[in-house]
């Protein structure tokens, strides 16, 4: 034990490097199908859960409705005002990036709430910091989109 005065143990950083080949292939050597109490069953079934995760966002998440809503104003406004095809898929990945943030978001709420389901100040920093990729993505996108449809909008209605 040590006190107040003491000065405390030196640790290294790196593994000395006859033991760092083990410590790499070690999380290689780890068989996920031994610790998760559902298994996917093949491609169909995994393709069924991702559905239900998609549903299940656009069900119980109001920022993704509303971002389901945005989405197909924007792919239909795009059709409309004939933008290229590069725009296009330029526009629908950054509204893409936003989708996904959005599902890690949930994904990693999910997963704190089970392991912290008092108040936690680091759970608070998890949920918060992953919010904040959702953010990001959305000022993103909303930027390029807005760079993509705002000029052949304004030449359309001129």
């Amino acid at each position: 034990m040590t006190t107040l005065g003491d000065t405390p143990p030196t640790v290294s950083p790196l593994p000395p490097p006859e033991s760092a080949v083990p410590i790499v292939m070690s999380t290689m050597q780890i068989d996920p199908a031994q610790y998760t109490y559902q298994q996917a069953g093949g491609r169909w079934r995994a393709l069924l859960f991702a559905i239900a995760g998609l549903l299940y966002l656009v069900r119980r998440q109001p920022s993704v409705r509303a971002l389901l809503v945005v989405t197909i104003v924007c792919v239909l406004l795009a059709r409309w005002l004939q933008i290229s095809l590069e725009l296009f898929l330029e526009m629908l990945l950054v509204i893409g990036l936003v989708w996904i943030t959005e599902a890690l978001n949930t994904a990693i709420e999910a997963a704190v709430d089970i392991m912290a389901p008092d108040y936690h100040p680091l759970a608070k920093v998890s949920k918060d910091v992953a919010a904040s990729a959702s953010l990001i993505a959305m000022f993103l996108a909303t930027i390029v989109t807005a760079l993509i449809l705002v000029p052949p909008l304004i030449a359309r209605l001129s």
